[in-house]
């Protein structure tokens, strides 16, 4: 019983944050590795309903970061020079590791233009474990697996899924930051199979591969 979801986009900032924009890919994602999520949006115009044959209006992209009260605030013109100024009609976005540093990265696609990878270039030395799940009885991926960490900050929940943003698969390993938590005190992986599988201790700053159990 009791209500599942509560609207916030206007307590949050983001109804006035994200107005003067089409929004179409999204990815709620720890960019900057303080245990809290924030929001990337690609940006890009839409072709008039009406079928005039008006150019498409280019956008830059948005990076939204969470100030940890409820609210988010506008990074992109602090997120690179290039990010804030470099427009395109933006779709897709795919979000992963991929240099294995442990800031995720991002690609994201554009109509009639280049593919676009932005590293993450991060300065703040937060934290971080990236769960790499392999299953036996379950699928293989793990896909749908649910991870649990706990840190002495408290707990973070993440799911096994590709399916992320707009016409994209992302990274299917499992991010988390952690802040200034130099130990996971607990990490949990409850499998497709049901099979619940606990380990205590995981160091952080690595990325931890984890194999389903036989039982």
């Amino acid at each position: 019983g009791g209500n599942l979801f509560e609207e916030l986009t206007s307590s949050s900032n983001l109804a006035l944050l994200t107005r003067p924009k089409t929004g179409w890919s999204n990815g709620i994602f720890d960019l900057n590795n303080d245990g809290w999520k924030d929001l990337f949006v690609a940006s890009g115009d839409v072709m008039d309903p009406r079928g005039s044959f008006r150019e498409r209006v280019p956008m830059t992209n948005s990076l939204f970061v969470n100030l940890k009260n409820g609210k988010f605030a506008d990074a992109t013109p602090t997120a690179g020079p290039d990010f804030s100024t470099l427009k395109g009609v933006h779709r897709g976005s795919a979000f992963g590791d991929i240099d294995n540093d442990g800031r995720l990265d991002l690609v994201v696609t554009e109509l009639n233009g280049p593919l676009r990878l932005w590293r993450n270039a991060s300065p703040v030395p937060n934290h971080w474990l990236l769960v790499h799940v392999t299953g036996r009885k379950s699928n293989r991926d793990g896909m749908t697996a649910k991870i649990k960490v706990t840190t002495d900050s408290g707990s973070q929940w993440n799911i096994v899924n590709t399916a992320v943003g707009y016409g994209c698969a992302s990274d299917k390993r499992v991010h988390f930051g952690l802040g200034k938590d130099d130990t996971v005190r607990e990490l949990i992986v409850t499998w497709p199979s049901g099979i619940v599988q606990k380990l205590t201790d995981v160091k952080v700053d690595q990325i931890r591969k984890v194999e389903e159990p036989a039982s």
